[in-house]
């Protein structure tokens, strides 16, 4: 957000701004970072205990983009649960009007939402439902904005298990002994072809060295867990521990063109783990690194 804002701004003679919204939903976890330039804040309809509830999402009161250059915006978060709608709007929505000083407004447009989220439609039920009470409220007057909606379903997949093994070690490398006797007799009790299995187990020990080595402060102890569940077709690995925030999907491979001095520390153990695994995913949640692993094995 601050570098469109810092683009938005540069050369803009006619003092131009917009409102925007940036979000990154994170799947597994349902964690969602957002940042609002000025605009009408999302609205989510959540399902909790067969009652429906809207919730407006809390956005701090950022400036749109193009003001100022030097305006330093402030990421959020927040928590989606499964089978919520988020719901994003313009505000040619809420100032769609019927007369010069009547407009549909927020009451009416929560009204709708919550009308639909009773009846449980779909997505793309929402936003035709909507649209026809704005066309319904506005009649015959002619539209004055914009009228723009997007509405997002997390519907995550649910993992069903029938095999999970755990394991709790120090960031120790001596431990790393006793997770790979653990490693190789879970992907063995899993059945997992022998050549698969190799590889799964190079990838997560590399994962694991990592995190035993970087993620607590020189001289200190810390735990990590690592809990492996199987649904018979895909392996799931989870990686946590409690230290410094480190994402390994946001670093860089390493340029394997180049002479071994010049490559940057630790980017072949990513590189590997990238390759041998279908999926990595990393979250930072209540204090801890998340880094799951996924990986088809039939």
């Amino acid at each position: 957000m601050n570098n469109i804002n810092e683009a938005s701004c540069n050369g803009n003679d006619a003092n131009m701004f917009v409102t925007l919204f940036i979000g990154v939903l994170d799947l597994p976890t349902g964690n969602l970072r957002y940042c609002n330039a000025g605009h009408d804040a999302p609205i989510i309809i959540n399902k909790a205990n067969q009652n429906t509830k809207l919730q407006t999402l809390k956005c701090e009161p950022n400036l749109p983009i193009g003001i100022f250059d030097d305006f330093n915006y402030i990421l959020q978060e927040a928590k989606v649960m499964p089978e919520s709608i988020i719901f994003l709007y313009t505000d040619g929505i809420t100032e769609a009007r019927k007369g010069p000083r009547m407009f549909y407004g927020i009451g009416r447009t929560e009204k709708c939402l919550e009308k639909c989220a009773k009846m449980d439609m779909r997505p793309v039920l929402i936003l035709e439902t909507v649209a026809k009470d704005i066309g319904k409220f506005v009649g015959d007057a002619e539209q004055s904005d914009d009228v723009t909606m997007l509405a997002i379903k997390y519907n995550p997949k649910i993992f069903e298990t029938i095999m999970t093994e755990e394991l709790i070690i120090k960031n120790d490398i001596r431990e790393v002994v006793r997770f790979s006797t653990f490693m190789k007799d879970t992907t063995d009790k899993m059945e997992i072809e022998p050549a698969m299995g190799k590889k799964i187990r190079l990838a997560v020990e590399e994962a694991v060295v990592n995190v035993i080595e970087y993620a607590y402060p020189a001289e200190s102890e810390g735990d990590i867990e690592i809990k492996i569940m199987s649904d018979g077709q895909t392996l799931k690995i989870m990686i946590q521990d409690s230290g410094v925030p480190f994402d390994p999907t946001a670093k860089e491979s390493t340029d394997t063109t180049l002479a071994a001095e010049e490559r940057q520390i630790g980017g072949l153990g990513i590189l590997l783990v990238r390759e041998l695994m279908d999926t990595i995913n990393y979250e930072r949640e209540n204090g801890k690194n998340i880094l799951t692993l996924i990986k088809k094995i039939k």
